[in-house]
């Protein structure tokens, strides 16, 4: 065989090699991914005007966005994802007027079939978010921790919309 063939085929190689070892970056099962799979959809907070709308992108990763819609306007007030760094699973959530526009991270540290935990010590308030999928149409958001010197639960009742 002559030089170039062998650089030809050697380059292919390299390119099949490269391209696999991206293919398993990235295509990545997450340990949350069942859960966020069902909660994919629309859901409404119960008794508010609130809506948190859930998706998978096609790149793979889980975002959400939360829109309020008061006096029949749409306004956006926080936008979520799940982010998969390093190892680890994060709660990524951004938002309105908060933190100067960043977004803070709430690592996965308690995994279970239909609850996820996600824990910042460093942040003011929340400390943890925790998701509960009580059925396939109800889902519990608990934000909680410390806020000054009192423990602080907030509950957040969602119901699927249909």
């Amino acid at each position: 065989m002559n030089l170039t063939v062998k650089t030809l085929i050697s380059l292919l190689l390299l390119v099949g090699v490269f391209s696999q070892g991206y293919s398993q970056v990235y295509q990545r099962k997450l340990p949350s991914d069942q859960f966020f799979q069902k909660i994919v959809g629309s859901w409404k907070l119960k008794g508010k005007p609130t809506l948190e709308q859930w998706i998978k992108s096609s790149s793979g990763v889980y975002q959400a966005r939360v829109v309020s819609l008061k006096t029949g306007d749409s306004i956006l007030t926080e936008t979520i994802k799940i982010v998969y760094d390093f190892g680890e699973v994060y709660f990524e959530a951004k938002v309105l007027n908060q933190n100067e526009g960043k977004p803070i991270r709430f690592q996965l540290v308690k995994r279970r079939k239909k609850r996820l935990k996600f824990a910042n010590k460093t942040h003011d308030f929340p400390q943890y978010i925790e998701y509960q999928l009580i059925d396939k149409d109800k889902l519990k958001v608990q934000i909680s921790g410390m806020a000054g010197n009192k423990l602080r639960k907030i509950d957040f009742n969602y119901e699927r919309v249909k």
